[in-house]
């Protein structure tokens, strides 16, 4: 459970259970529930979520309205008309929550509609890492997230446990999309940096420092698609990500 406590998050799960679909939570709460960590580690790394960000399945829109509504939480009606096919958002006082359909696309586009349909509450800590690591202009609390992941969860060589840093998870990724490496890439080493300024056990910082490494490593020797080699060809003078809007209040 998260140190914080979210009982909107707890709310939505219930209801999506007895409705029956497929909606996950994912940003930091998903974190929190996902990647406990030592009191040493909380005093650097914890920080308590503004917003709820979840993930579900475009062909439940419908029952998605319902849970939000079971927990108090108003549609955005403008924004929904324009975006509802990929993204809603929710409203409830001053709290904002954010839906994305199937995909989760900011600075890159993430498809996982096959990942959904399991009974964690949460997307699984591969895609999570994912989801903060495609970050462009990144900032401290991303980075705070980035190596909360890596402190609490296992670097796992070949896996594919929900719960594992999977290394196969993250050479398939970078090896198919150069944008996906290339973020990878950047913002390890600017998490590997952060670590370095932090000051906490100099073994638990060597630990965090070694999986670090090993993710860089992966992402460096993996096996490039011929997709990936010609887009790496065009290098720079085409970005290769999208700077995403901001959530509309």
């Amino acid at each position: 459970m998260p140190e914080f406590k979210c009982d909107d998050c707890e709310c939505i799960l219930e209801q999506a259970k007895l409705r029956n679909i497929h909606l996950k939570l994912l940003g930091g709460w998903a974190i929190q529930y996902t990647s406990p960590i030592s009191d040493e580690l909380k005093l650097v790394l914890s920080r308590k979520p503004n917003d709820i960000d979840v993930i579900g399945l475009r062909k439940e829109k419908r029952d998605i309205y319902e849970v939000m509504k079971s927990c108090g939480y108003e549609p955005d009606e403008r924004f929904n008309a324009f975006n509802g096919d990929f993204r809603l958002l929710f409203h409830k006082g001053d709290i904002l929550l954010d839906v994305f359909l199937n995909e989760f696309s900011m600075c890159q586009e993430i498809d996982m509609t096959d990942r959904l349909v399991n009974d964690y509450p949460t997307i699984s800590v591969d895609d999570l890492l994912l989801t903060k690591v495609q970050i462009i202009e990144i900032n401290e609390k991303d980075l705070k997230d980035i190596l909360r992941l890596i402190a609490a969860n296992k670097v796992n060589p070949n896996g594919t446990n929900y719960n594992d840093i999977n290394l196969s998870f993250i050479e398939k990724m970078t090896g198919e999309n150069y944008g996906i490496y290339r973020s990878y890439l950047q913002n390890m080493k600017k998490a590997l940096d952060y670590l370095h300024h932090l000051e906490i056990n100099p073994e638990v910082k060597r630990e965090i420092e070694e999986k670090i490494k090993k993710i860089i490593n992966v992402t460096e020797n993996s096996k490039k698609s011929l997709k990936w080699k010609m887009r790496a060809k065009i290098g720079d003078s085409m970005p290769w990500y999208k700077l995403p809007e901001e959530k509309k209040r």
